[in-house]
């Protein structure tokens, strides 16, 4: 009788409909952010901002700095970062970079 009943699951439409479901249901959890996405996203963009508008207002940056700044860069936007910081990252990469320090 189990296999019945399995044999007819796996036959019918009902098994495809509940996986597409589950697919589907996975698909909307991974397309909003949870909270601790979005406060992380939120602190990153807010250093980013802060440390690269400091740099701007210097005229230079450091490579130590400059590699801090892409690393949470691609980390903001591996989290879903919408490109609001685009602009700010093509000005700041026009900087001079010091080898000095």
């Amino acid at each position: 009788m189990i296999v019945a009943i399995v044999v007819a699951v796996l036959g019918s439409q009902a098994l495809t409909q509940i996986v597409n479901a589950i697919i589907e249901r996975q698909k909307e959890k991974r397309k909003k952010p949870s909270a601790l996405e979005s406060g992380l996203m939120w602190l990153l963009q807010d250093r980013l901002e802060n440390l690269m508008t400091r740099e701007i207002k210097e005229g230079k940056t450091s490579r130590s700095v400059k590699s801090f700044i892409h690393k949470g860069y691609n980390i903001y936007h591996e989290l879903g970062g919408n490109g609001d910081m685009a602009s700010l990252m093509e000005a700041y990469d026009e900087l001079e970079v010091d080898y000095e320090h």
